[in-house]
């Protein structure tokens, strides 16, 4: 389990992904997520973006504890908040980079 601090004023609190890394399943939806929202975005700017991404990058939190939020986030009632939905992107960024990062704790190479 990995853990994300929230570091956006009007949402305290964390987030809880159920591994220390990013499934390959997971890898997949997102990879093609992303590359569906960075066209939708030259077309149709930022929110078309987040519209894109949010879908696929909310499942992928196994536990939301972020003040304000329900217990069970969905599409539908994420708050419109652009600062918000960022620190989501980053956070899931962040996993997949640390999923294909060295291990610190491994010898050799």
């Amino acid at each position: 389990m990995l853990e994300y601090l929230c570091d956006v004023d009007r949402w305290k609190g964390k987030i809880t992904f159920p591994h220390d890394y990013l499934p390959f399943t997971d890898l997949v939806v997102w990879e093609r997520a992303l590359d569906r929202a960075t066209k939708i975005k030259e077309v149709d700017g930022t929110w078309a973006f987040y519209a894109e991404l949010l879908p696929v990058g909310i499942p992928l939190v196994e536990k939301w504890e972020i003040k304000g939020l329900p217990e069970r986030v969905t599409y539908d009632n994420f708050p419109a908040s652009p600062r918000l939905v960022a620190w989501l992107v980053d956070c899931i960024t962040d996993l997949y980079t640390k999923t294909n990062a060295s291990d610190p704790n491994s010898q050799g190479g």
